[in-house]
C-alpha cells in the first residue's frame, strides 16, 4: 500500500462506519434516554443522592440494547417483506442492498449481548431484581420482529411496547439508584409508558396501506384507522392525565408540568386527524412528530426535575 492509497482507506472506513451508524438509526436514541434519566431524577427527587456512575452505566446498557433491537428490527421487517423500496422510507439499509441482512441480525445480537454484559455487572453492584428487568427488556427486544412469533406482527406491539419502553425501564434506573420501586414511580412511569406508545402506534397508522400488503396484523390495521387515531389522541390525553395527577398527589413537583408546554402542539395535531380535510396531510408526518413530541415531553419533564433539583429544593 502507498502513502496516496492512505486517504482512501480512512475515507472507506469512515463511510463504513457512517453506514453501520445510521443503520442504528440514533435519532431514536431519546426514546432510551428519557426514561432511564427520569428514572435516574426520580430518585433525587425523593431525596436520594444521584451515583453518576451508576447512570452513565444503565445508560450505556440502555444504548447498546436499544442499537441491537433497531438492527433486529430492520432485519425483522426485511425478511418478513414489510420493508420494501416503497415502504421503506425512514431506513434504506437493507431494501437498498447497502448492507447485508445476516451482518445486521449479527451485529443486533452483539449489542444485545453487550446490553446484557452490563446487565450482569448492575446486577452485580446493585441487585439481582435488575437481572429481572434486563431479562425482559431482551426478549422483549428480539421478539419484537424476530423470534418464532415477532409481537408487532400480530398487533401487541404497541401494549408490550407500552410495558418495555415505559415502566420497565424508568423503574429499573430507579432500583439502581435506591435499591426500591415505590408506587409513586411506577405511577409516574407510565405517562413515558403513554408516550413511547404513541409513537409506536403513530408508525402503525401510518404504514398500514403497506402492512395490509405485506399481510401482517398490527393494531391499527385490526381495529381501522379511525379507530387507531382516535385511540392515539387518548393515549396522549392519558399521559397528561398521569402527569396531573402525578402533581396534585405529590409524586412530582409542580416544575415538573412542563411537558404543558407542548400541549398546544400536541392540540393541533389531534384536531389535524380529525379534520377530513387535514387527516390525509397530518398521517403522512404522523411517525416524525410523535417521535419530536416523544423527545419533547420527555424532555420538557426532565429539565422540569432538574430545576426543582438544583433551584427550588
Amino acid at each position: 500500500m502507498s502513502v496516496r492509497d492512505v486517504p482512501l482507506v480512512g475515507e472507506f472506513m469512515f463511510r463504513a462506519i457512517w453506514t453501520w451508524f445510521v443503520a442504528a438509526r440514533p435519532w431514536c436514541y431519546s426514546v432510551s434516554f428519557v426514561p432511564l434519566i427520569l428514572g435516574s431524577l426520580l430518585a433525587g427527587v425523593d431525596g436520594y443522592p444521584l451515583r453518576w456512575g451508576l447512570l452513565a452505566l444503565i445508560l450505556t446498557s440502555g444504548v447498546f440494547l436499544h442499537t441491537g433491537v433497531n438492527y433486529l428490527n430492520t432485519y425483522g421487517d426485511f425478511v418478513s417483506g414489510v420493508d420494501t423500496l416503497e415502504s421503506a422510507d425512514s431506513d434504506l439499509t437493507l431494501v437498498s442492498g447497502i448492507l447485508p441482512a445476516s451482518s445486521v441480525r449479527v451485529a443486533g445480537l452483539v449489542f444485545l449481548g453487550l446490553a446484557a454484559v452490563l446487565g450482569l455487572i448492575l446486577a452485580l453492584l446493585t441487585g439481582w431484581p435488575v437481572l429481572l428487568y434486563g431479562a425482559l427488556g431482551l426478549a422483549g427486544g428480539y421478539c419484537y420482529t424476530t423470534g418464532p412469533k415477532p409481537y408487532k406482527y400480530i398487533g401487541l406491539g404497541p401494549l408490550l411496547v407500552f410495558f418495555l419502553m415505559g415502566p420497565f425501564m424508568v423503574c429499573p434506573a430507579y432500583y439502581v439508584q435506591t435499591g426500591q420501586v415505590p408506587f409513586s414511580v411506577v405511577w409516574i412511569s407510565l405517562s413515558i409508558g403513554c408516550v413511547v406508545t404513541g409513537l409506536i402506534q403513530a408508525n402503525d397508522i401510518h404504514d398500514v396501506v403497506h402492512d395490509r400488503i405485506s399481510g401482517i396484523r398490527t393494531m391499527a390495521l385490526t381495529i381501522g384507522q379511525g379507530r387507531a387515531m382516535a385511540g392515539l389522541s387518548l393515549i396522549y390525553i392519558s399521559a397528561y392525565l398521569i402527569l396531573f395527577v402525578s402533581v396534585t398527589l405529590g409524586f412530582l413537583p409542580w416544575p415538573a408540568l412542563a411537558p404543558v408546554l407542548a400541549l398546544p402542539e400536541l392540540i393541533r395535531t389531534i384536531h389535524g386527524m380529525a379534520s377530513k380535510s387535514r387527516r390525509e396531510r397530518t398521517v403522512a408526518g404522523l411517525v416524525y412528530w410523535a417521535a419530536g413530541f416523544h423527545a419533547k415531553f420527555g424532555a420538557l419533564l426532565i429539565v422540569g426535575i432538574i430545576i426543582y433539583l438544583v433551584f427550588i429544593r
